[in-house]
């Protein structure tokens, strides 16, 4: 089930953050971003998809992508978060902590179109 992606004001700026839908913490790191184009009831979207260092742009039948909008245009962000999705494994001599990712799925942020309001929310 979808969760609405939450945002904190910073304190002493002018920016909001999200914030981790597991734990509520803001330390998010984007990674891998999919734009789906698609103009109203068409029957093809584009789909643009980075991962990584690569980009690619296919078109595909409508009702075979995962658009997070049934009918116009969506994003999907990719993120993980430093706070819950890493763990601290070992020590050093010099006292530095060594960092390892748990591998878990990427949480994944929706930007999309319905009924003429941008939605944003966790997926």
């Amino acid at each position: 089930m979808p969760i609405p992606a939450s945002v904190t004001d910073a304190a002493t700026s002018n920016f909001a953050a999200l914030k981790c839908p597991h734990c509520g913490e803001m330390y998010l790191h984007q990674e891998n971003v999919t734009i789906y184009h698609r103009a109203e009831d068409a029957r093809y979207t584009v789909v643009m998809a980075q991962n990584g260092h690569d980009m690619v742009v296919t078109k595909f039948p409508s009702e075979e992508v995962m658009n997070p909008s049934s009918r116009r245009h969506g994003i999907v962000i990719e993120f993980w978060c430093e706070y819950c999705n890493m763990e601290y494994t070992s020590v050093d001599s010099a006292g530095n902590e060594t960092q390892m990712n748990k591998g878990a799925e990427p949480l994944k942020l929706a930007i999309y179109q319905h009924k003429g309001y941008t939605l944003m929310e966790w997926v």
